[in-house]
């Protein structure tokens, strides 16, 4: 992974830059998951929850639809996301070449 985060920047400025990387990536994950919650909150009012009631048939169709269909919307939606990142196994190695290289010749490229 730090290969992967770090080669592009460091082939530019030769800095480590792997914690603003792992900062924006860890926060962005927390803004999804408050943003969902918030929105599962919102969903369940249109279809009709009410807390500490008996459901009715609608709200458990809902209920249904929303962890089966709305999992499956997601999951999709990842599964392209991956299939579009730019990052093959030969770009990869190509990446770590070039690491390699810089460190040898010495061009300012520190270890943590």
């Amino acid at each position: 992974m730090r290969d992967i985060l770090d080669g592009p920047l460091k082939n530019r400025t030769f800095l480590y830059t792997m914690g603003l990387f792992f900062g924006v990536i860890s926060f962005v994950r927390k803004l999804a998951v408050a943003f969902f919650i918030w929105m599962i909150g919102i969903i369940l009012s249109k279809i009709g929850y009410v807390a500490g009631e008996a459901q009715p048939d609608g709200v458990l169709l809902g209920s249904r639809l929303l962890h089966a269909e709305g999992v499956a919307v997601v999951l999709l939606l990842s599964m392209v996301g991956a299939y579009l990142l730019p990052m093959t196994r030969k770009r990869h190695a190509a990446l770590k070449e070039a690491i390699e290289k810089k460190k040898r010749a010495g061009n300012g490229i520190r270890n943590p």
